[in-house]
């Protein structure tokens, strides 16, 4: 497969899958029989190749569904609404998965990352399989900038359910400038965004500012995620969010959390990033659109605005009709 060289760096760490941050893959290595641990900030090293070659004595096994977004648009929000099927594992943001995508990874094909990926879904569902036998459903969320490779990921599982979440480009550039990422300090922009966006051939990433390069790498995730949309894929805008947003989730996935309904509105009363769920969601919708400046509009008509109109016309008309009965102060409830 061409990628006897590469190898998984990981260390050992206590298993946690119910936090909202990354999940740890170091169960993953555990998976692949290496007979021992390292030490707390030791590194070990696994082939692909031998990741693959464990995978292939392993059942088949696909994810239970797929989680695109673009940045600060209530994702976590929605992982955590898949953990409330206790039978489901959100791999959140995983860097292994992020890692083989990104641009010191160009080497391997197409082919061997999808191998590659397929053997480690695989590994990480028989290493978390329940009591009896039964496998968990393991829902993965993706990072923002793999929204590029969206395309590439989905003919890995094409039936799969994915999901795809967005929000107004100008909220999402607020939200970014108020607490920027270390790619936007760092005027980071990966030459795979090339392809979404009609950069002129004197482009210097460093000549732009903040509000600017966001816009344009909003325009480019949503550019790419609207040529992967098929059938399999709904569209969920963060507008859309309520507990009938929750039911159409669930089946879309195959989930079940009709079960779990108090744990179900305990996500929608907290903060979904603060890993004690002691802190209670605060809706700034409104605040964030009263700091949208002319040049914040500006910047997201240019780039962002027009790719990301044509990903909402692939919300299901019951979201819309959801997000007018809650305006209308309609109580949405869990299908």
């Amino acid at each position: 497969m061409g990628s006897n060289r590469l190898r998984l760096d990981w260390t050992w760490a206590a298993r946690n899958l119910d936090q909202p941050s990354e999940t740890r893959w170091t169960i993953l290595s555990e998976a692949c029989l290496t007979r021992w641990r390292p030490e707390p900030g030791e590194f070990l090293q696994t082939d692909f190749a031998a990741i693959v070659g464990r995978a292939k004595s392993l059942p088949d096994s696909v994810p239970a569904g797929l989680i695109f977004h673009i940045s600060r648009c209530g994702s976590t929000l929605i992982g955590n609404l898949a953990r409330c099927d206790e039978s489901a594992v959100v791999l959140s943001e995983p860097s292994l998965v992020s890692g083989i995508f990104n641009e010191q990874m160009q080497h391997m094909t197409a082919s061997s990352r999808g191998e590659v990926l397929r053997a480690l879904i695989k590994l990480f569902r028989y290493r978390t399989t329940l009591e009896g036998g039964v496998g968990r459903k393991v829902v993965i969320k993706f990072t923002g900038w793999d929204a590029l490779w969206s395309r590439e990921i989905r003919a890995i599982w094409p039936e799969v359910p994915t999901l795809v979440l967005v929000r107004d480009p100008a909220e999402v550039v607020v939200s970014n400038l108020r607490a920027p990422a270390t790619w936007i300090k760092e005027k980071s922009l990966p030459n795979r965004a090339r392809p979404f966006v009609d950069l002129p051939d004197s482009f210097d990433r460093y000549q732009l500012g903040n509000a600017e390069l966001i816009a344009l790498a909003l325009g480019a995730q949503c550019e790419a995620l609207c040529r992967s949309l098929d059938g399999r894929c709904r569209v969920l805008d963060y507008e859309d969010l309520g507990l009938d947003a929750a039911g159409g989730l669930a089946q879309w996935f195959g989930l079940d959390i009709r079960a779990n309904v108090d744990a179900v509105e305990a996500v929608f009363r907290t903060y979904s990033k603060d890993p004690s769920r002691k802190a209670q969601f605060v809706d700034d919708r409104q605040k964030k659109r009263e700091q949208v400046s002319a040049r914040i509009e500006e910047m997201v008509a240019k780039w962002a605005r027009e790719p990301y109109l044509r990903l909402r016309k692939h919300r299901p008309e019951e979201a819309a009709s959801a997000v007018a009965c809650q305006r209308d102060g309609t109580p949405a409830a869990l299908g």
